[in-house]
């Protein structure tokens, strides 16, 4: 995949949660989708997949971004300093999504109007997010790769 920023290719790391972005953006299609056609045993399904992959995609960028910072050189510091605010802005975002998701994701909490007015909030707080992570910091870390 070329960048359009050059010849250079996606890093590994960056293609990696791209592609998850995309696959926990269908999840939550499928979500809205079951959840409107009242087929909540199906939604719940697609609640407990999009949980375990929005909590293994935030580990393994955390994880990542620490290492990165750790071994960051003083040329780096426009990413490093890009990852600080990445990490402080979302820590509020993510919070919020993993007490959401650990909550509508037990089986004895029941699926009400409240869950799908909080899930739209999330949903398009998070879109929101991942266009900037993509346009901004996947940018960012491509070009000091």
């Amino acid at each position: 995949m070329w960048n359009i920023f050059g010849n250079k290719r996606k890093s590994k790391n960056v293609r990696q949660w791209e592609k998850e972005h995309r696959h926990l953006e269908k999840l939550a299609g499928l979500i809205i989708g079951s959840y409107d056609k009242k087929n909540y045993r199906e939604t719940k399904k697609h609640l407990i997949k999009l949980k375990d992959v929005a909590l293994n995609h935030l580990m393994d960028e955390d994880l990542t971004f620490y290492e990165m910072k750790r071994k960051a050189s003083d040329k780096d510091t426009e990413v490093f300093d890009s990852m600080k605010e990445f990490e402080l802005s979302f820590r509020e975002v993510k919070l919020v999504l993993i007490k959401f998701l650990d909550h509508y994701s037990r089986p004895e909490v029941a699926l009400d109007q409240e869950f799908k007015e909080t899930f739209d909030t999330i949903v398009g707080v998070l879109v929101a997010r991942i266009q900037f992570e993509e346009a901004n910091l996947y940018v960012l870390l491509d070009r000091s790769a």
